[in-house]
């Protein structure tokens, strides 16, 4: 089935759901979005068994790139049109204290990566009404970018921060089990999570816990949110990077702090996010990181419509060691929401200081090609049911 077909599929079967996607946004917009690292968020099954499912296309256009011819292309390399999400979600209640969850993302195969199409898959089980234990398939606890639901971002892409702690494996989701314990008289005060992740390993280096991870999140007010998160690998590993093939990563930690305001109609969030260059591959002579971003989201009721116009800016140190590596992301955009349809205008201007290499070195070289700034225009639709 071509794309356009496609979305003229889904948007006929969103429109009759108009109405109780409305009424499920307008329950989950009193309080800033949950850090479950679900995609659609930390809703909980209203049945034994409840589907969701979210389609996301784009055209993307980019412009005013320098460098040479290939620089160029790898700047230009995702232009067009692309089926950029497709979401099917189950998750299953059986009893009131399991809850499980399976995210599959069928556009991997479209996009040529078919090993990928499982994006999530674990338990959630309720020991206490304070203790809770998640095993299985999972986010990492690192960023907010990562932890707030997708179906709810209100820009085209994660950024460059994201890009850097996915590739150094610290970033995105891995195997293991998370402890969760809301220790004080009020559970909203303090959320601690603990964790223990195969970080990717493979072959005879996949120890027991080879990485640690570490969350604590308060809302002490009802419009604000604090978090900080830490993760350690203890030791070199290969590990299967984001893109399936095999990469070696040295021993090291990352961490984040993130803050988020919320007040209507308005929200906040930032965060500041540093850690070592554990992707020997790609690092050159980069030891350490050092990155922060700020979003800011209003939103504009127009009858049946919900406008949200966004703003981010980010800055990313990749090589705190040299002069060398330091990027800036500017970017504006308008979300229109029409019941459980969504289209996003995201005008990015990405500014590199000159001889940064790709992040993830997505073209090899010798010497290793420079990443070039540009200005990226996207336009992209979104069905979430």
């Amino acid at each position: 089935m071509r794309i356009h077909q496609m979305i003229c599929a889904l948007v006929l079967l969103a429109l009759p759901l108009r109405v109780q996607a409305q009424e499920v946004e307008l329950a989950e917009e009193m309080t800033p979005s949950q850090t479950s690292g679900d995609a659609f968020g930390s809703d909980k099954a209203a049945s034994p068994m409840m589907f969701r499912t979210l389609l996301q296309v784009r055209q993307q256009q980019t412009a005013f790139a320098t460098g040479n011819a290939q620089e160029r292309a790898m700047t230009q390399a995702l232009d067009g049109w692309q089926l950029q999400r497709m979401f099917v979600r189950l998750a299953a209640r059986p009893t009131s204290w399991l809850e499980a969850k399976v995210l599959t993302d069928f556009a991997e195969p479209w996009n040529g990566n078919p090993m990928h199409v499982v994006k999530l898959a674990y338990a959630d089980i309720d020991l206490h009404e304070r203790v809770h234990v998640r095993v299985g398939l999972q986010k990492l606890p690192m960023s907010l970018l990562e932890l707030l639901p997708i179906v709810e971002f209100e820009l085209a892409d994660l950024g460059f921060v994201d890009d850097l702690i996915k590739n150094t494996g610290f970033g995105g989701r891995d195997v293991g089990a998370t402890l969760r314990v809301d220790p004080l008289p009020k559970t909203k005060w303090l959320h601690l999570s603990a964790g223990a992740f195969t970080g990717q390993a493979t072959g005879t280096q996949a120890q027991v816990a080879p990485l640690l991870g570490f969350r604590a999140e308060s809302h002490p007010w009802k419009h604000l949110r604090l978090g900080v998160d830490w993760l350690w690998r203890r030791n070199p590993a290969t590990v299967i990077s984001v893109n399936g093939n095999q990469q070696q990563m040295a021993a090291g930690t990352a961490g984040s702090a993130d803050v988020a305001l919320h007040w209507k109609p308005f929200e906040l969030r930032a965060e500041v996010v540093w850690g070592d260059r554990s992707d020997e591959r790609d690092r050159l002579d980069a030891r350490t990181y050092l990155g922060a971003w700020l979003i800011a989201v209003g939103k504009i009721k127009l009858g049946k419509a919900t406008v949200r116009p966004t703003a981010r800016f980010e800055v990313l140190d990749a090589d705190r060691e040299h002069d060398t590596g330091r990027r800036e992301l500017i970017s504006g955009a308008v979300n229109v929401d029409v019941g459980a349809v969504r289209v996003v205008l995201d005008v990015s201007q990405r500014i590199l200081q000159p001889g940064s290499v790709p992040l993830g070195m997505k073209v090899q070289g010798s010497p290793p090609y420079q990443e070039v700034g540009s200005t990226r225009v996207v336009l992209q639709l979104q069905v979430a049911i």
